[in-house]
């Protein structure tokens, strides 16, 4: 700290630009959890997630009904934990530019107010209409998105950065039109078949 003192004013003016710089040249933001934060490189993220699980694989499946690529990551390592609560498995997504863009964990907890002491500002989750179970955490750098599965007894935490978040955000409003008009087709087919009962 002496020697920073020494530089001339210019120097440690520049010397302090750079630092605040340097951290987001990578797009590595402080948006994560357990050292998986948005934007470390793919090699991080599988070497992570071999780390903490048995079994890390390249999948392609629909999320939202968007085909996506991504790692999945089960049979955790030592009783993973994240906070208090077991992890059963994770998916990493990788963007065009090579680093994690999003990040979704499984834990096994039954109620989505188990995430309370996981995440600060829990107590800011505002539900997501219209998607039942889904309650958002809006940061600047990106969003949580929490839900609660019923049938499995399950709690998922799913983050990403603001670019993807976007996405992600159009993709499940289309996801729950394409419902919408399949609830409504089933409910003329419902209705047909009661009118033709009646007969």
């Amino acid at each position: 700290m002496v020697l920073f003192n020494l530089l001339p004013r210019w120097a440690r003016a520049g010397t302090a630009l750079l630092a605040f710089l340097l951290p987001r040249a990578g797009g590595c933001t402080d948006l994560g959890l357990d050292g998986f934060r948005i934007g470390i490189t793919e090699d991080e993220v599988v070497s992570r997630l071999g780390q903490r699980f048995g079994e890390v694989e390249r999948v392609r499946k629909e999320r939202y009904q968007v085909p996506r690529d991504f790692y999945a990551a089960s049979e955790p390592r030592d009783a993973y934990r994240l906070g208090d609560l077991p992890v059963i498995q994770a998916e990493a997504y990788i963007g065009s530019s090579g680093t994690l863009v999003q990040m979704k964990f499984v834990l096994d907890a039954e109620r989505i107010d188990a995430l309370r002491n996981l995440l600060p500002d829990f107590d800011a989750a505002a539900a997501e209409e219209p998607f039942r179970g889904n309650w958002v955490i809006s940061r600047e750098e990106g969003e949580f998105v929490l839900a609660a599965s019923r049938l499995f007894g399950t709690v998922s935490v799913e983050y990403s950065g603001r670019a993807q978040a976007g996405e992600n955000a159009r993709a499940r409003r289309i996801s729950d039109e394409r419902f919408k008009r399949i609830d409504t087709r089933l409910d003329r087919v419902i209705e047909l078949l009661d009118s033709s009962q009646g007969h």
